[in-house]
């Protein structure tokens, strides 16, 4: 291992000048190779040495300052200065929060609204303040309808694991960072879910090196929870978990894995991981308000958000083992949610899974991106693919659903829409908003279910 991280810091120093200050290269960061300068601003006037860096280290590349002395020290003139800059750049009153990692030396800048310029004014920030800036829409304004308690939750597990996750972090790099052993290019494809059946959505890919578990859902049943047929899992060999997006039928038992011994990566979108956070906390509060045992516990939970990764949609070909790279496109089933491509032995073999998605555009999301330049294999959702599933076109399905609410409500009746709480609930929603506003629909006042619609 050693010298793979000499052979890498030969090939910096030989690609960034002196002004750049090179300090050293690290795997920190799991997937990521972290190059450390003393001139953070240099390389970010000058990103031309990124894309070359990582071009010829074929690896995902970050930019931190080099020393501690680079960065801002006092944690109340850093937030000052990246208030600032974000005020300057895209206006004010948009910051909802601002978190310092000081171990890793990131700040989280969460903002109330997504900004079209985010990556330009995250290097603005690096090169301002020599902290690594990660700006994050909150998902309440991204459409996933999230409390702040719930946000909070999910950064306070950051803060109080901060150093031990740091830990992990470069473990995780150096076991991914390595050059292969075995060369054999046999893979396996298991099925452990979703097999013929709708729920506990879980796939396991295998080759001679690695080992990645595709989803980890729960299937819902008269009988009781059902979980996927893990089994076949070896979890000490298990080198990464994959998830598409935030539904049970997906979600449900990731935390399952952490309470058997479970201590890799868990790879998703951010927004994935808040509403992961948000539904499983109420899976387990369900359970027990009905005096059944849930099967894991808030702790199993926590463990789970301690080990997540996240990703950027088609940002970069991620390293998650030593033969295989995984990039994450939209979906377009609810926010957050990735179809998931596998580049298997540099590139040779590669696997799209799905996942759910959405072919159409909708109010809230983009259609499910469908072009890709090579695939080996296709693991595609079929829950409505059928001959006889044939969707009318959503105009009419909505003007439907309008026709039906109206016709209720006129006739002193209750609309009661089943419904997953993230994804279509919204979709829904804005569709009966709408139909209020273009006076379609009367205004609806409050009941005893609890629900209300105002204008």
């Amino acid at each position: 291992m050693a010298s793979l991280k000499e052979e890498m810091e030969k090939k910096i120093m030989e690609i960034l000048p002196p002004e750049a200050k090179f300090s050293r290269v690290d795997f920190e960061g799991g997937p990521n190779v972290i190059i450390y300068v003393m001139n953070p601003r240099y390389v970010m006037e000058h990103s031309e040495y990124i894309k070359t860096l990582a071009k010829e280290l074929k690896k995902y590349i970050i930019i931190r300052g080099g020393d501690p002395k680079v960065r801002i020290r006092e944690v109340d003139k850093l937030k000052r200065a990246i208030t600032d800059m974000v005020t300057k750049s895209v206006g004010s009153n948009i910051i909802d929060d601002i978190v310092v990692d000081e171990p890793t030396g990131e700040v989280y800048v969460y903002l109330k609204k997504p900004v079209r310029e985010r990556s330009k004014l995250e290097k603005e920030i690096l090169a301002e303040t020599g902290w690594k800036p990660w700006i994050i829409p909150t998902a309440l304004e991204m459409g996933a309808g999230l409390p702040r308690s719930d946000i909070d939750a999910v950064k306070q597990i950051q803060l109080a694991t901060a150093k031990d996750r740091l830990e992990f972090l470069r473990r995780l790099g150096m076991r991914i960072h390595r050059e292969p052993i075995y060369r054999d290019a046999r893979i396996t494809v298991t099925g452990l879910g979703a097999q013929m059946e709708v729920g506990r959505s879980a796939i396991l890919i295998r080759t001679k090196e690695s080992s990645i578990l595709l989803d980890c859902g729960v299937k819902p049943s008269s009988s009781g929870d059902e979980a996927p047929l893990l089994d076949e899992l070896d979890l000490d060999t298990l080198d990464a978990v994959v998830i598409t997006h935030a539904h049970m039928d997906h979600i449900g038992y990731v935390p399952y894995l952490f309470k058997y011994g479970y201590k890799g990566p868990v790879y998703m979108t951010e927004p994935t991981k808040y509403l992961m956070e948000v539904l499983l906390t109420d899976y387990i509060e369900q359970a027990e308000s009905e005096g059944r045992v849930p099967p894991y516990s808030r702790q199993d939970l926590a463990q789970a958000l301690y080990h997540t990764i996240t990703l950027n949609y088609a940002d970069h070909p991620t390293d998650i083992s030593p033969d295989t790279k995984l990039m994450l496109f939209d979906a377009g089933h609810e926010v957050g949610s990735a179809v998931v491509h596998l580049h298997i032995g540099n590139g040779l073999y590669n696997i799209i899974y799905t996942g759910d998605m959405k072919y159409g555009p909708t109010r809230l999301l983009n259609p499910a991106h469908n072009k890709f330049k090579r695939a080996e294999l296709l693991i595609m959702e079929s829950t409505y693919g059928g001959k006889e599933d044939i969707q009318p076109p959503r105009q009419e399905s909505e003007q439907r659903l309008v026709d039906l609410v109206k016709h209720t409500v006129e006739h002193e009746g209750k609309v009661l829409i089943p419904v997953f709480s993230t994804g279509r609930a919204q979709e829904i929603l804005l569709v009966l908003n709408e139909a209020i506003n273009n006076k379609q629909l009367p205004k609806i006042q409050s009941t005893s279910m609890g629900w209300c619609w105002k204008h």
